[in-house]
């Protein structure tokens, strides 16, 4: 029987959608016309292909790499003439490969000489050609690159550059920079790190190799592993292109690459640190081409995109956004300017490093080497007739001090601050020696923060959690104002996960998503800052507000299919959720509150 007969003898295919497909030359061809037209899933063709050829359904592994050796043993030509790819090398021996069509005799054929002719032995799973198309790209691009570029390099050529790094003469690193292969090498990896939309890519020296992983949707994965003696000449040629001390391994350093990708420019940020085996590498990837997404995009809902909103419409005030690093503070503010932003108000913004382009927004670098830090260059802007002013951190009193006088003569001011959450703003300006009567006047929202990674729609399912922490989640749900309880189902929780599938190359999760929690600075807040008030204090009025913590939104996110709930509770503290929950005694609830102190 046939792929096509299989398909047809289950209803999955009609003769109707055969005819719209047009005239194809063969079964093969016909197979992937169907699926490229999504007439039928990619989970029925391969239970179709298995049935059929009795050969079993793999995947590829997200963390996908495949060593070298196997590598040189399997000719290349082939993976892309027949959609194959060599997955692993099992322990006895087998090669692992991935096959997209096992019922093409062709393939067959293929794989038999491949056997005889190179002395391997396979074990072969069929595989989707998403699946296989994500492998290839990733031998293509990374490992068959820089493969050629090692091959190019003699036992003798990989001394000479080792030892001509070491002495670190000008005319060497002249021949380094335009010739040497290296400078190839470091040129995939980072051509790689882009096209594959990673924020990172680690540069590791270990024991036995050089490893470089890429940190892609906030996880960090391996990619690419080169040989030892190759250290010294790589973290030599980074340093070149940022500008960085080469003969100095002893202490960080801090510099930055701008280079020409597919025409347009990327910024990369380049850290470097000393450990036992050599220069650790990080380099942060910064392509200011890429748009500025929405509010609601970034996941802003409820109570934290009204408050947002409610403060761009200020003429005055300042807005603090917190959370750890890597957690989308400066992504959020760029989407706030872009909002404010406009023909008829004058931007200024001091940025380290200027991540995203804003037309017609006055965007500036700031550069501590020569000392145009945030403090002094937030003097100068002022000088600048500014109505909307963004310092990328407050990170000492100095910046501080200035950014909440800025607020009050009449600028609305927006930054980010380092703290747990949003209420921990407060008390973190007065550890800066800000006067406490000064802060209500200028601070109007504070913000905090987190990143998770979202489901795969495409393979999300419903199931049941277990009873305690079902009791949990409602009693935590019930501490919500009665606006965020009516958008969701509290009644009967339903949550979500995911059993990975194509669409998310079987990770589970597919992208990333903010949580989010504000606290306005009202008269309550007004009123106790002065009194060196207690963190239980702030939790209060935070309740009296109404507000939505970090877990509770997460929660709401995870009834709606959007997050598991398991990496929301792993990513969010439930200490302010009972602090509120503490002080539920003395305050009233959030929508008694609405009721007698209507806006």
């Amino acid at each position: 029987m046939s792929v096509l007969s299989n398909l047809k003898g289950k209803g999955l295919i009609s003769d109707d959608k055969i005819k719209l497909v047009g005239e194809v030359r063969d079964e093969s061809e016909l197979l992937r016309a169907l699926a490229e037209r999504a007439m039928i899933s990619g989970d029925a063709l391969l239970k179709a292909r298995s049935e059929v050829t009795g050969l079993p359904v793999g995947s590829v592994p997200a963390d996908f790499q495949i060593s070298r050796d196997v590598l040189t043993s399997f000719p290349g030509d082939a993976m892309k003439r027949y959609s194959v790819v060599p997955i692993e090398k099992k322990e006895d021996g087998a090669i692992l490969v991935g096959v997209v069509e096992p019922e093409n005799v062709d393939v067959q054929r293929a794989l038999d000489f491949i056997e005889v002719s190179h002395g391997l032995r396979f074990e072969k799973v069929i595989i989707s050609d998403a699946d296989f198309r994500r492998a290839l790209q990733k031998i293509v691009d990374l490992e068959f690159q820089v493969k050629a570029v090692l091959q190019r390099l003699s036992e003798d050529e990989k001394k000479e550059v080792v030892q001509e790094t070491r002495e670190v003469k000008e005319e060497t690193l002249e021949r380094l920079v335009q010739q040497a292969p290296v400078a190839q090498i470091v040129d995939v990896v980072l051509r790689y790190g882009v096209e594959g939309g990673a924020s990172d890519i680690h540069i590791e020296p270990t024991v036995s190799q050089l490893r470089v992983r890429y940190r892609l949707d906030g996880k960090l994965k391996s990619s690419l592993l080169l040989p030892k003696e190759l250290i010294p000449s790589v973290v030599t040629r980074i340093k070149i292109l940022a500008r960085l001390r080469v003969d100095e391994s002893r202490i960080p350093q801090g510099g930055r690459i701008h280079q020409l990708f597919d025409s347009h420019f990327i910024d990369f940020r380049v850290s470097t640190l000393p450990t036992v085996e050599g220069e650790k590498i990080v380099i942060r990837i910064l392509d200011p081409t890429k748009g500025i997404v929405t509010l609601e995009q970034l996941g802003l809902q409820n109570k934290a995109l009204d408050d947002v909103q409610k403060f761009m419409t200020l003429p005055y005030g300042a807005l603090l956004i917190s959370g750890p690093t890597g957690s989308g503070k400066s992504t959020t503010l760029y989407s706030v300017l872009n909002r404010l932003n406009n023909e008829e108000v004058n931007i200024v913004t001091l940025e380290d490093p200027v991540e995203y382009v804003l037309s017609g927004v006055n965007q500036s670098q700031v550069r501590p080497e020569i000392k145009y830090t945030f403090a002094s260059g937030l003097r100068e802007v002022l000088r600048q007739d500014p109505n909307i002013i963004m310092v990328g951190e407050v990170r000492d009193r100095e910046t501080a001090d200035l950014l909440i006088h800025s607020s009050l003569t009449g600028h609305l001011v927006l930054s980010t601050i380092h703290t747990n959450d949003a209420i921990g703003i407060l008390p973190r300006l007065l550890d800066m020696g800000i006067d406490s009567f000064l802060i209500p006047s200028a601070l109007r929202l504070a913000l905090a923060q987190r990143l998770l990674p979202k489901l795969c729609q495409d393979c999300k399912e419903p199931y049941e959690i277990p009873l305690p922490m079902r009791k949990a989640l409602e009693e935590e749900l019930a501490l919500l104002p009665r606006a965020a309880r009516e958008s969701v189902n509290t009644k009967n929780l339903q949550f979500f996960k995911t059993t990975g599938c194509v669409t998310c190359g079987k990770t589970g999760t597919k992208g990333r998503i903010g949580i989010f929690e504000t606290l306005l600075v009202d008269e309550d807040v007004t009123r106790i800052i002065s009194e060196k008030p207690s963190e239980s204090q702030f939790h209060a009025i935070a309740r009296k507000q109404g507000m939505i913590s970090l877990r509770q939104d997460g929660i709401i996110k995870a009834l709606q299919g959007i997050l598991s709930i398991e990496s929301v509770l792993a990513e969010t503290s439930a200490s302010s959720s009972s602090s509120m929950d503490s002080s539920a005694a003395e305050e009233p609830r959030a929508e008694e509150a609405e009721e007698k102190e209507p806006e």
